[in-house]
This record gives C-alpha cells, structure tokens and sequence, in this order.
C-alpha cells in the first residue's frame, strides 16, 4: 500500500512539473 501511494504521489509530482515546464 506505501509503495502504491509512493508511487501515485511520485508519478503526480512528476506530471505536475512536467505541465509547468511547458507552461
């Protein structure tokens, strides 16, 4: 389960840096 919302969160960080780079 830890590893499952470790992940969730890594992968929503990700997305949301990436969305911001190409703004």
């Amino acid at each position: 389960m830890t590893q499952f919302l470790l992940a969730f969160w890594t992968a929503k960080v990700a997305t949301i840096i990436s969305i911001k780079i190409r703004g």
